[in-house]
């Protein structure tokens, strides 16, 4: 029995996490995928309501002129920042939910089809684009409607 070695001993926790490293570092990446997806999607909708406020200063000018409040004001581009996201979550939640059985091999603990997940996203994203909409908005509802109106 010269010549053989006795397999290496290593403890549990080592063990578990050689096994998990590569379903880890896939997580990980999936996570950061995600991030920079959202960031992307609170880029597109601040650029959207940045554009729809600038192509509705006149008309806000001319309501704020006619004693409309600022909250007034900001509720109609809001509205349409929330439409454009049940739009996109219309379209996207089914899509993603046809397209969420390729990636079940790297879900643990969840399954494509879990509900919370779908609803997590719906969440997460009228969050982020709220946030995305409150600087444009705003901005467009503090305008001095004599400014607004002497420009054309």
């Amino acid at each position: 029995m010269t010549g053989v070695r006795p397999p290496a001993i290593r403890s549990a926790d080592v063990a578990l996490s050689a096994l998990t490293a590569g379903p880890r570092f896939n997580a990980t990446l999936m996570g950061i995928f995600g991030a920079v997806a959202l960031l992307i999607g609170g880029g597109a909708a601040y650029a959207v309501a940045s554009l729809s406020a600038i192509q509705r200063r006149r008309e806000l000018a001319v309501r704020a002129a006619l004693g409309a409040s600022r909250r007034q004001l900001v509720l109609p581009i809001i509205r349409q920042a929330i439409r454009c996201l049940v739009v996109g979550l219309l379209i996207g939640l089914p899509a993603g939910w046809a397209i969420a059985s390729v990636f079940d091999a790297h879900l643990f603990l969840v399954t494509s089809g879990d509900v919370e997940i779908y609803g997590a996203v719906a969440v997460v994203m009228l969050g982020s684009t709220m946030v995305a909409v409150a600087g444009p908005a705003w901005r467009a509802a503090r305008a001095n409607p004599a400014t607004e109106l002497s420009r054309e």
